[in-house]
């Protein structure tokens, strides 16, 4: 009968679609396998490329230092000190040596030797404020920030019998506290001679010298000679050099290897030995040595670096379970309505003999199911 061909038509379209849907679920393993793998490899490589270098720089350079590249950092103002001629007061002169109170020309020679001979001659000189007077400024303030320094600068060493030598050391200003190390700072310094208050015995001349605040250049000489009606400007760079400890690892040159300098009985060292790491030229850098905190935290980091590659890898994992859900899903709906033809199938096979053929076809093409069509389930239970 026509019934019978229509039924046994739709009973192998029913185990075709079971066969492709076991070929799709395969193939949808094997996608999912593949993906996995991939990823984890992508994942396992670049931990072990991070984790590769870490060591490869820590064994390669045993002595762990921090690299600060050249920049506006903090800058300690130094300790300046200024060494002037002709700083003999007047006053102070008269009260020690009544004789000079009249100071002539034909005096001087005697005045001379009496300051070669004599001690304590920092009694007769120049008070520091009548010599320097010195502030400090900040023009990158909305407002205008003035700090006069008079009371911190001393008399502190001197070089007899020509200069004598001031001091300028802020610390002792609280002011200066709070702005010591900021480096858009200006300070000024004004020397000056009052002529009417000093006994004049040589040119006018001062040298500087900077210094740190903890200590006195006295037994260095001066190289910055300065001479009235003059506006000199210096900027000041501040450098450190840090020993490494054993064992150690430097770009340093063989200084002895390289010879002599041409006219002076010195070694060379202007080789440009910097560090060439990121330019490839020399760079002039500053190198302090790490902390062990700073090493314990390194640590520290490349272990949450290490779970967090774990962490990531979980969730892609979960990820792609997911999507294989999503996909299983989809796929397992035209399994489900083959099912139902199937179950419709079956009851049209029993009621073909009471059914025309023409009645029978209209049912199979219409996907008629028992369980949703009311007059279908009658019939069946009439059987």
């Amino acid at each position: 009968m026509r019934g019978k061909v229509v039924i046994s038509g739709l009973q192998r379209q029913v185990a075709l679609s079971g066969t492709e849907m076991k070929t799709a679920e395969k193939k949808l393993r094997l996608q999912y396998r593949v993906l996995r793998i991939v990823s984890g490899t992508v994942m396992l490589s670049g931990l072990l490329y991070q984790a590769t270098g870490t060591l490869v720089s820590f064994f390669g350079r045993p002595t762990v230092v921090d690299v600060l590249i050249e920049s506006t950092q903090t800058l300690r103002f130094p300790g300046i000190s200024v060494c002037v001629t002709n700083w003999i007061k007047k006053d102070k002169l008269c009260q020690r040596y009544p004789k000079f109170c009249n100071l002539t020309d034909d005096k001087i020679p005697e005045l001379r030797s009496v300051l070669d001979q004599d001690g304590n001659l920092g009694e007769i000189a120049l008070d520091a404020t009548d010599v320097i007077q010195t502030t400090i400024e900040d023009p990158t303030l909305y407002y205008y920030k003035f700090i006069l320094e008079d009371k911190q600068i001393v008399q502190s060493f001197s070089r007899l019998p020509k200069y004598m030598c001031y001091t300028l050391n802020w610390k002792g200003n609280q002011e200066m506290s709070a702005y010591h190390e900021y480096p858009p700072l200006f300070g000024r310094m004004f020397i000056t001679w009052k002529i009417s208050r000093l006994v004049s015995l040589d040119r006018y001349v001062a040298d500087v010298g900077f210094h740190h605040v903890d200590s006195l250049d006295a037994g260095a000489k001066h190289t910055v000679i300065l001479e009235p009606n003059g506006n000199y400007e210096y900027s000041i760079e501040q450098k450190g050099s840090v020993a490494l400890p054993a064992p150690y690892d430097t770009n340093c040159a063989d200084y002895k290897l390289l010879g002599t300098h041409r006219f002076y009985p010195a070694y060379m060292t202007q080789t440009g030995n910097h560090l060439r790491h990121h330019s490839g030229l020399p760079e002039q850098r500053e190198w302090n040595t790490l902390q062990r905190s700073t090493t314990v935290l390194a640590v520290i980091g490349g272990y949450l670096g290490f779970w967090l590659g774990l962490s990531m890898y979980s969730g892609v994992t979960k990820i792609l379970f997911r999507i294989q859900a999503i996909i299983a899903k989809r796929t397992k709906d035209p399994l489900n309505k083959a099912r139902s033809v199937t179950t419709t199938t079956h009851y049209i096979r029993r009621l073909s003999t009471y059914f025309t053929p023409g009645v029978a076809l209209a049912a199979v093409n219409l996907s008629l199911d028992p369980e949703r069509e009311p007059w279908l389930a009658s019939s069946i239970k009439q059987l």
